[in-house]
């Protein structure tokens, strides 16, 4: 089966006249409250299950509203897997995020994010309270890219101020300031 909308929208800004609206007509709000779900179900094997679903919810009594994703694997209930709070915070494994995006893994497993393309990938792993990068290079600069402070190469050359530091330690530094200080107790 399909459903299908149509209409001109033609001029159309802001909220188009071509949706589906759920409404919640009772007078009570409760956090967490679901108001409505496209979900998708399966009778496979003989088994009736919601295998995932988008649900929007009241997120608390003050009428904030939130989506949430839910999946389910086989022989366990369904889980919360997303959230996009009423802040726009993107909370993955987590239905409390903090910040623009948050991932959290239960447990003791580790936490990876990863980004790749075809000319490779970063790993950023929290395993441990030990935070670890997999990259070719590492480069730390200035948020408007103008500037490079630090460059670890593939080699395990550091460069302070160098972008092609020539030996494990390269340090440029083109004022009168001190470059290297050591000092002890």
């Amino acid at each position: 089966g399909q459903l299908e909308l149509r209409k001109n929208q033609d001029g159309v800004t802001g909220r188009p006249d071509n949706r589906i609206v759920f409404k919640d007509t009772d007078s009570s709000v409760a956090a967490n409250q679901p108001i409505g779900e496209i979900s998708w179900h399966s009778s496979d094997a003989g088994m009736s299950n919601i295998n995932a679903y988008i649900r929007g919810i009241n997120e608390a009594t003050n009428g904030s509203g939130a989506l949430t994703f839910g999946v389910k694997k086989a022989t366990v209930d369904e889980i919360e897997a997303m959230r996009i709070s009423s802040l726009g915070r993107v909370g993955i494994g987590t239905d409390n995020p903090v910040e623009v995006l948050h991932v959290l893994q239960s447990g003791t497993t580790s936490a990876d994010f990863r980004l790749e393309n075809s000319e490779g990938s970063i790993l950023i792993r929290s395993d441990n309270n030990l935070a670890v990068y997999d990259a070719q290079q590492h480069l730390f600069r200035s948020r408007d890219g103008s500037s490079e402070y630090i460059r670890i190469t593939s080699a395990g050359d550091v460069g302070i101020n160098e972008t092609n530091p020539t030996a494990k330690l390269h340090i440029v530094e083109t004022t009168s300031t001190t470059a290297v200080k050591i000092k002890s107790g």
